[in-house]
This record gives C-alpha cells, sequence and structure tokens, in this order.
C-alpha cells in the first residue's frame, strides 16, 4: 500500500534532480547537500522503514504478490 510522504524543504527542489538524488540515496551515494538531498533521505528512510522488500529497481515483488524461487520477476 502506498502512501504520502511529506518533506518540508527550504527551497524548491530542481524536479529534473529529484530522481537521481533518489537513486543515489537508494544506493547509498553522496549526493550534494540541498533540498533534493532532503527529499532523497527522506525517500530511503521511508522504503528502509517500510515493510517493502522489493528491489529499488521497482522489479521486486510488489505488495500483494508473491514471487516463487527460480522465477523470473
Amino acid at each position: 500500500m502506498a502512501s504520502d510522504l511529506h518533506v518540508r524543504v527550504e527551497a524548491e527542489p530542481v524536479p529534473g534532480l529529484l530522481r537521481p538524488a533518489i537513486e543515489a540515496a537508494l544506493a547509498g551515494l553522496p549526493w550534494p547537500a540541498g533540498p533534493e538531498a532532503q527529499v532523497a533521505a527522506a525517500v530511503a528512510a521511508a522504503v528502509r522503514d517500510s515493510s517493502w522488500g522489493g528491489a529499488p529497481s521497482g522489479r521486486g515483488a510488489s505488495s500483494g504478490e508473491a514471487r516463487r524461487a527460480g522465477t523470473n520477476p
């Protein structure tokens, strides 16, 4: 189940930098300080704290889906 994530930042993030910043945060890679990094850190924390066990690429089983051993996603 998806839920909204609200993040307060001091400046408006650049939309085109949000995805790469989030990808970096999920991979544990550094990203320059700024609003994109704040949003990315919040997303990464929400993913870590969730019960979702899929791969960051989105190719894992989602909520309500079961994967059998030896099958492709």
